[in-house]
């Protein structure tokens, strides 16, 4: 007997199967939600660092990724507790619903379930009918096929309304609470999870006691079911309802937008940062913005790194905004390319000493030196003739880098710039010899990143690419530098310098801290920019102090407006692991052991006092001292001899310390100890063909000239050089005003007394006249 299928069976199959095609083949949309999203910024915890609202005006967060237990109990509890048995529509719920709304001739209830209101959320301008109902009913059965109960749950918790323009679970939790989802008490959870059915019930003062009962009666309800006992229920119940939406946190704007321009709007971002210390900082730049400001400084930027991983910890971009909407405290200072002023002297120092150029304390000239119709000047528009070279990298000396960069050579170094992380964006020419002098234009962020490969090349000297930008994305790949220059023997005594730094415009103050330090300060021309580095065995450093519109101010230097700034940071820094030593421990397989004469700093020749030090491995190819020479004196040790003249049994024979002419002259000046060499016995020193003109003697009274306007004039002084090729330079007490060629004149203005000028050739000789100015 042939097997039939009865009649209504058949009819429910063909039902049934309708009803799946159409679910498979009604559509939904992709992406389901595409509403604009908040840009979002989370410190290395994933705490709230701050955002930027949505397009639409709304505090949307991007997308959830997870959701709190306490939340996802109330939620499931209050909207859906079938969610995890129903395939999108809970028949049983619907029967119920029907019946009870039938019976009481109105709707009393609804049966919709979170993945119905997930469907409803991405469609918000739907009517609700009937035939609405039957759609949303199919597409979330269609939803459920295609998506995961997890993911349902995370689509409704992102988008569900939760009062005024707060949409989603993390934006309530941080507008309400200032809290993560995460940290949530129950009652919170409670509160968010009846909230989406009545949105407008948050709104102060509008049936908030109803919203209060809600909330209430599903914590009462999750207590009877087992989920709170009764302690957690008196205190949940306890908890008042939040007021008017708390405003979010505001910690690093500038990195906040920066993230806007490199990765677009609606991004959640979780960066390197750490949130105590971005607070630390911008505590810090808050009072020394106050002080700044008073001199007409009115913008400063911070950054810190971890020194091994490039993290970025702490990101202030500029000061805090005045309200005066004109000093350019939007502008990102930290990413904007900014004259270096001094800021490479240790980096030409430390590669000069790997290429065996020079030894840590070796002697380098400080004499005045042109570039073209520029003459570069010291700080304190004076010269030392000879200075040792860590000394000229403590006080940050501009004439002897300058010449030690041509000795280096400027295009060499330009290029070792670009392979550290330098942009340069013009060639070496363009620069010149400027280019350690502030020449050049990088960013905080470039330099930071500098000295930090600095850092760690000193730590680990083996590693052959320690060079590479910093990331405040924990995600990104770091693409390295490899560059074996400079390496860590000549970095450590650079390292040694920069912790003993002071200049003498601080009248020689020294900066006390319980750390040490590596830092380096940088002034650019005209006092546009003020910048301190700093470097430790942990972290790198970097402040710069200015105005944004480039306006250059007296007090924008980087010892007196940058360098406090950076050790009251240093000082507030988290202390260093027990991992993690004092200071760079020192690089003995770079070194070598030699014997320094302890005047000028060269390898110790015959005639040289001396010592045993430690230098880099190159310097053993360099020469010996060239400045103490032996010298045959008589017996009074007034005149030098020689066998023409006196016997070799009556001579004196003394090691002599011996500089070139010109460096003798500013040398001398400074260092009282300095003999120069007595002249032969028996033999004129003869003309030394260098006279003063004008004024004619000592002692005059020069009356001051008067201009038209009434202003003072200058008085031309002149001299005569009988080499006419030779340079002359120039001093009016003891300061250097510039030099002359050919024409030996010099327009001169001071103020009414006493004064001095002088004058020296290229070798050495010289002349003054001491003068009176008067009105």
């Amino acid at each position: 007997m042939k097997f039939r299928i009865p009649k209504p069976l058949k009819f429910t199959a063909l039902v049934v199967l309708g009803v799946f095609l159409l679910i498979i083949l009604i559509p939904l949309p992709r992406p389901l939600f595409d509403t604009p999203r908040s840009t979002v910024l989370m410190d290395r915890e994933g705490r709230l660092l701050g955002g930027r609202i949505a397009q639409d005006e709304q505090w949307r967060f991007p997308r959830e990724t997870q959701i709190p237990e306490k939340y996802k109990i109330c939620m499931i509890r209050f909207e859906d507790k079938r969610f995890y048995l129903h395939p999108g529509v809970d028949l049983p719920a619907v029967l119920r619903s029907l019946y009870i709304n039938l019976k009481a001739g109105e709707i009393l209830t609804g049966a919709s379930t979170i993945s119905m209101q997930v469907i409803r959320l991405a469609h918000p301008g739907r009517p609700r009918t009937i035939r609405v109902k039957v759609l949303e009913a199919l597409q979330a059965l269609k939803l459920e096929l295609v998506n995961s109960k997890e993911d349902i749950l995370l689509y409704y918790a992102s988008n569900a309304p939760f009062g005024g323009n707060t949409v989603g679970l993390s934006a309530a939790a941080w507008r309400y609470w200032n809290r993560n989802p995460e940290e949530l008490s129950w009652a919170e959870s409670a509160l968010l999870a009846v909230l989406p059915n009545a949105p407008s019930l948050m709104h102060p003062g509008k049936n908030r006691e109803l919203l209060l009962d809600k909330r209430n009666n599903l914590l009462k309800l999750l207590a009877a079911e087992g989920t709170l006992d009764e302690m957690s229920l008196s205190l949940s119940i306890e908890e008042p309802l939040p007021e008017e939406p708390l405003p979010l946190p505001s910690l690093a704007s500038h990195l906040l937008q920066r993230v806007l321009l490199e990765k677009g709007a609606g991004t959640l971002q979780k960066s390197t940062l750490d949130s105590s210390l971005q607070e630390m900082v911008n505590k810090e730049l808050a009072r020394h913005s106050k002080s700044h400001k008073i001199r007409g400084i009115h913008n400063a930027a911070v950054l810190i790194a971890d020194l091994e991983s490039g993290d970025v910890l702490a990101y202030a971009g500029n000061s805090p905004d005045d309200g005066s909407g004109i000093h350019g405290h939007s502008v990102d200072i930290i990413t904007a390319p900014r004259s270096t002023g001094s800021l490479l002297k240790p980096l030409l120092y430390a590669l000069s000493l790997q290429n065996g150029l020079i030894l840590p304390d070796q002697l380098i000239k400080d004499t005045p030196v042109f570039l073209g119709a520029y003459s570069p000047e010291n700080f304190h528009r004076s010269f030392d003739g000879a200075v040792p070279a860590s000394q000229a990298l403590i006080r940050s000396l501009n004439v002897p880098f300058v010449h030690l960069l041509q000795e280096y050579n400027y295009q060499r170094f330009h290029g070792e710039l670009q392979v550290l992380g330098l942009s340069l964006p013009e060639d070496a020419d363009h620069y010149g010899l400027a280019l350690i002098l502030g020449g050049a234009e990088s960013s905080l962020w470039e330099l930071t990143s500098l000295f930090a490969g600095l850092g760690r090349r000193l730590k680990n000297p083996d590693d052959e690419a320690p060079f590479f930008d910093l990331r405040y994305d924990p995600d990104e790949n770091t693409v390295h530098r490899k560059s074996l220059s400079p390496d860590a023997a000549s970095l450590w005594f650079t390292f040694e310098a920069m912790k003993n730094l002071v200049r003498p415009e601080a009248s020689w103050e020294y900066f006390q801290n319980n750390r040490d330090v590596a830092w380096k300060t940088g002034t650019s021309m005209g006092g546009r920019d003020a910048w301190a580095i700093g470097v430790t065995p942990q972290y790198a450093l970097g402040v710069w102090v200015g105005n944004a519109d480039g306006e250059g101010r007296p007090g924008i230097n980087g010892l007196k407006a940058a360098a406090p700034l950076l050790f009251d940071l240093v000082r507030q820094l988290p202390e260093e692991s027990s991992a993690t030593s004092d200071w760079f421990d020192r690089p003995l397989e770079g070194m070598h052991l030699e014997k320094i004469c302890t005047v000028s700093g060269y390898k110790a020749g015959p005639y040289c006092p001396s010592e045993d030090r430690l230098i880099p491995l190159k310097g053993v190819s360099t020469i010996n001292c060239p400045f103490h020479q032996l010298v045959h004196l008589d017996q009074e040790e007034l005149y030098r001899v020689d066998s023409r003249t006196t016997p070799i049994r009556e001579m004196h024979h003394q090691s002599w310390f011996v500089l070139p002419p010109v460096q003798e002259f500013y040398y001398r000046r400074i260092h009282n100890h300095y003999k120069p060499l007595p002249p032969f016995k028996g033999k004129e020193e003869g003309s030394r063909g260098l006279s003063f003109l004008y004024p004619p003697a000592d002692g005059i009274e020069i009356k001051t000239p008067r201009l038209l306007g009434g202003e003072r004039g200058e008085v031309i002084f002149e001299a005569v050089l009988r080499d006419s090729q030779s340079l002359l330079y120039w001093h009016l007490d003891d300061d250097y005003i510039g030099f002359t060629r050919y024409d030996h004149q010099m327009g001169i203005m001071a103020g009414s007394g006493r004064h001095r000028v002088s004058i020296v050739d290229e070798k050495g000789n010289s002349a003054e006249r001491s003068f009176y100015f008067s009105n």
